[in-house]
């Protein structure tokens, strides 16, 4: 019974190596035409796209207002060229507000560091809280 599922199975293989070729796909004759320089002067007209070969979308590392753009659409670009500039005013405000808080945050320190001494000067003479 294994041997006749195995003679059945090799029986399929065998056949389905014995397709027959496809048939070549048939060849359509084309027209062409070669567009040269016309001395008739007639008007050609010509539909289509025109896409760019390459194309970049650019975005700053950080929010602001632009306040001058420096290249224009379709203008090459090279590394380093200046494409536009940002309001400084908003990082300017951010700058100051973290010196402040670097500031208040030295303060803090300077503030806890003289208790801790006060401490240990009012504990080395024998006073307890």
């Amino acid at each position: 019974m294994r041997s006749a599922a195995v003679v059945a199975c090799l029986g399929l293989v065998l056949l389905t190596a014995c397709d027959k070729p496809q048939p070549a796909a048939e060849i359509r004759p084309v027209r062409t035409v070669t567009a040269s320089a016309g001395s008739d002067g007639e008007p050609v007209s010509l539909t289509g796209h025109i896409h760019a070969r390459t194309e970049e979308s650019l975005a700053f590392r950080i929010d602001g207002r632009m306040i001058a753009g420096h290249v224009g659409v379709g203008q090459v670009v090279r590394p380093n060229d200046l494409i536009s500039e940002l309001d400084p005013l908003p990082q300017r405000d951010a700058l100051h507000e973290a010196q402040a808080r670097l500031a208040a945050a030295e303060a803090t320190v300077h503030e806890a560091s003289n208790n801790m001494e006060r401490q240990r000067t009012l504990t080395s003479k024998g006073w307890s809280i």
